[in-house]
């Protein structure tokens, strides 16, 4: 998954979690609305405009999701280590081929309608290093941001997972450090950007920075962990129910417009619950989020969610060629689009280009698990 951000498959020793894999397109399409959609209907009127507002916050359960999905699928009986060298391979070809066509293409775009673009700007994108340096993270590529955060998830993941996850005595200090993790990360984020200013270099720190968000990412760790430990058939079952009540809990908490930063992991008690419900589902929720449709929209929503700025600059170009101005149409035309763009990449683009990468380099690192595509 790139998860961050979207883009992984879902498996927990060689059995797929379908049903989550389509959550990834409702959140995706749920931050376009928030880029570009608030001020269309029905996303302008009162009660829904709030919470959309705070779509943002599917970051991080893109982030709380890649890190569940990573410890699940390379999970194994009787354990066994992650190779880095598969490991790495296998993720640099599941994200960068999008990311870099999508970023390059936001670079033409500057270029071409003479739009300043700073040098630094170009290599740390490329680099996937933007997030690290304040005043970078949302330059170009404004969701690159996240993808920044998402490959420093990736290159901690197997010191992680091959020095402590696999042991099962690790278990409780794994939720201990975790716990701690996320609440000094929150105490950090509300108090912060309070003490020190709230400056563009600031907020870029406390929002944007890696650091800000590793939580995030181990909290989904443990509680694949915590899955993998609990599988009796007692848990599974129909839990439709549930998860509308702990959907309308999250819905009632945005509309409370509480003023505590919510971007760095706290909504993981909201996140967390629904993850592990989904994942436990065995009724007909679940039967319908496992639908090849569902799956396949699952599968694309990563470049639904990573070519958002250059679609979006194509389409609307072509509108004001068009004389095209009504809201409503502009933007679901866009949001079409933005699918269809997306299918196409992800069927003649992403998986031909991840297959030639992986095969190119199958010979030197072959990973020790299935690899998580």
């Amino acid at each position: 998954m790139s998860v961050a951000i979207p883009g992984a498959q879902l498996s927990t020793q060689g059995k797929r979690i379908e049903q989550l894999t389509f959550t990834r397109f409702v959140a995706a399409v749920a931050i376009v609305i928030f880029h570009d959609g608030l001020e269309v209907f029905p996303f302008y009127l009162p009660g829904i405009h709030t919470v959309f507002s705070n779509a943002f916050t599917g970051v991080s359960y893109f982030f709380l999701l890649s890190g569940f999905v990573m410890v699940i699928a390379y999970t194994q009986v009787p354990p066994k280590p992650v190779s880095f060298a598969g490991y790495y391979v296998n993720r640099f070809a599941r994200i960068y081929p999008a990311y870099f066509l999508a970023l390059a293409g936001v670079t033409l775009i500057f270029i071409f309608s003479n739009t300043p673009v700073g040098g630094l700007s170009v290599v740390f994108g490329f680099l996937l290093l933007q997030a690290w340096v304040p005043g970078y993270a949302v330059t170009l590529n404004v969701p690159g941001w996240s993808l920044s955060v998402e490959f420093f998830f990736y290159l901690v993941f197997p010191f992680l997972f091959n020095a402590f996850y696999r042991k099962k005595e690790n278990y409780k200090i794994i939720l201990w450090v975790v716990m701690a993790m996320w609440l000094v990360t929150q105490i950090i984020s509300n108090v912060g950007p309070a003490i020190f200013s709230s400056s563009p270099i600031v907020k870029d720190i406390f929002y944007y920075h890696p650091l800000m968000h590793i939580n995030e990412f181990v909290i989904g760790n443990f509680f694949a962990l915590f899955f993998l430990r609990h599988t009796e058939a007692r848990y599974f079952g129909n839990h439709a129910i549930k998860i509308f009540l702990l959907l309308i809990v999250i819905v009632a908490f945005m509309l409370m417009s509480i003023p505590l930063n919510v971007h760095n992991g706290l909504l993981a008690l909201y996140f967390v619950p629904l993850i592990l419900l989904l994942a436990y589902d065995k009724g007909p929720l679940s039967d319908f989020f496992s639908k090849p449709v569902a799956v396949l929209l699952g599968e694309i929503s990563y470049g639904i969610y990573i070519y958002q700025k250059p679609v979006r600059y194509v389409v609307f170009k072509l509108y004001s060629v068009l004389g095209i101005h009504q809201k409503e149409l502009c933007f679901y035309g866009f949001l079409l689009a933005l699918i269809v763009w997306s299918y196409l990449s992800y069927r003649f683009f992403e998986q031909p280009v991840r297959k030639a990468i992986q095969s190119r380099f199958k010979s030197r690192s072959v990973p020790s698990v299935a690899p998580v595509n």
